[in-house]
């Protein structure tokens, strides 16, 4: 008689893993606030050597999103088609690869995002709002940098 092959309790245990996005007929549903996704989000990038801030960074944001308690400054995440669509603005240190610095923020966001609620991200925008230096990251942005990123030059 053939002999079955024995699931390891590895594979039996990710069977019964229910995503967020599936109901449950006996306990209800799970939802994410998206509040929950820009944390993640926020948390993820500034992981990455060489982000200094997510958002514009200045004091003025620090303190205005300590007291609206907005951790999602500076994150934009829709959610369409069981599918995230993220936009991050980023502060960047000084002497980094802008373009590798950013390509490397989109794995850690999609990745993280990914694993921690078993839905896709299909898409990480970067915005990189500023370049400073490490030293000065607490600094509010120079009149120029606000003319560099609320003016088109062309």
């Amino acid at each position: 008689m053939p002999r079955k092959k024995a699931e390891s309790p590895e594979q039996s245990e990710m069977q019964e893993i229910p995503t967020i996005s599936e109901e449950s007929s006996s306990l209800g549903s799970i939802q994410i606030n998206l509040a929950v996704i820009k944390s993640i989000v926020r948390m993820a990038a500034k992981e990455i050597d060489g982000v200094i801030a997510v958002g514009r960074g200045g004091i003025v944001d620090d303190v205005s999103s300590f007291i609206k308690k907005d951790s999602g400054a500076g994150i934009h995440v829709e959610e369409e088609n069981d599918s995230y669509f993220i936009t991050v603005r980023l502060i960047l240190a000084f002497g980094y690869e802008l373009a590798k610095t950013a390509y490397e923020v989109q794995q850690a966001v999609r990745d993280q995002v990914s694993k921690m609620t078993n839905k896709q991200v299909a898409k990480v925008d970067i915005m990189i709002e500023a370049v400073r230096t490490p030293d000065n990251s607490k600094e509010e942005l120079s009149e120029e940098d606000i003319d560099l990123t609320s003016h088109n030059t062309d």
